[in-house]
């Protein structure tokens, strides 16, 4: 009987170290695997504040790149409005430059057509035979001042009158409408009477001097 009580508590003593060893074991298991739990929820909490941070600083980027597209944006527009009004003030200039160009040409036929009057008012009084050798003497004086006076009020407007008798034949100048044979060398080839005026301006030809040209005989 004492040695069957015996062998029950060395059984049960055996039951309970093995009982306490289990527990041990899975104490220190579950210790590890809080221990794992702890550096796992540590390294997320790390993870977490890395994450936190690079968005942070994605959101300072994003901010400034939006400050510089706004600013772009702006410089953008402004020179859109620029090339706007510089194409608008071209076109202004263009419209002023084409009534301008109107505006001259309109000047110079008037000044053509004015100068072209008095030429012939200038011929028909030289040949007008109801007046006295006087009076065609003083017209003639008188349309010799207002000839230096016209050349003197357009020479600094780039205007100059080409075509006056004895000039030398240019046909650069001059159109040829009528030959006159001579035979005096000296006077071939040479303006002998003049229907109306050239025009120059500002160096270019406005219009050739209508004249009859003297040809050696």
């Amino acid at each position: 009987m004492w040695f069957q009580n015996n062998k029950a508590s060395e059984e049960t003593n055996r039951l309970l170290k093995l009982l306490s060893e289990r527990t041990e074991k899975f104490q220190k298991q579950a210790d590890s695997f809080s221990q794992q739990q702890t550096d796992s929820i540590g390294m997320l909490h790390q993870t977490l504040e890395q994450v936190s941070h690079q968005m942070d600083s994605l959101e300072q980027r994003y901010a400034e790149s939006e400050k510089v597209i706004r600013r772009q944006s702006d410089s953008f527009e402004d020179l859109l409005d620029e090339i706007q009004n510089q194409n608008e003030e071209h076109s202004r200039q263009n419209l002023r430059q084409k009534e301008a160009a109107q505006k001259e040409q309109a000047f110079l036929a008037l000044i053509n057509c004015i100068r072209d009057q008095m030429f012939l008012l200038e011929q028909k009084m030289a040949e007008d035979d109801s007046l006295s050798e006087e009076k065609k003497a003083a017209w003639r004086q008188q349309f010799l001042i207002m000839n230096q006076e016209a050349a003197r009020l357009m020479a600094p407007c780039g205007l100059m009158e080409t075509g006056s008798q004895g000039d030398p034949i240019d046909y650069d100048l001059h159109n040829i409408l009528n030959a006159i044979e001579t035979q005096d060398e000296a006077m071939a080839n040479t303006v002998a009477s003049v229907y109306s005026r050239g025009l120059f301006y500002n160096g270019q030809m406005i219009k050739k001097a209508d004249v009859a040209a003297y040809k050696k005989l």
